[in-house]
């Protein structure tokens, strides 16, 4: 399979002053802050960076993006419908002693 070639293009500022290389910047160094405070998101953030490699076109890598968000929210909800039937349980169970 073919390399990818890394060309640096030089961004000058746009009259409005909207320089996409100082926002790329800005973007990595708080990525950086965020995975330093919360090391735990420090995995799924390789996650990311590991698929997003492989997408190819912009078009791809939002897909890509999207269906993970897609699928961490439903485990998220798949959690909070576990915890409330447990929830649940315990309500029937104290209710059950009065």
């Amino acid at each position: 399979m073919g390399e990818r070639l890394k060309i640096k293009t030089t961004h000058i500022p746009d009259e409005n002053g909207f320089d996409p290389d100082n926002v790329l910047k800005e973007a990595m160094e708080e990525r950086e802050r965020l995975l330093e405070k919360s090391p735990d998101l420090r995995g799924f953030q390789e996650e990311i960076d590991r698929r997003l490699r492989n997408s190819g076109s912009v078009e791809n890598r939002m897909a890509v993006l999207g269906i993970m968000n897609e699928a961490r929210v439903e485990k998220g909800l798949n959690k909070l419908t576990s915890l409330l039937g447990l929830l649940k349980k315990m309500r029937d169970f104290f209710s059950q002693g009065k």
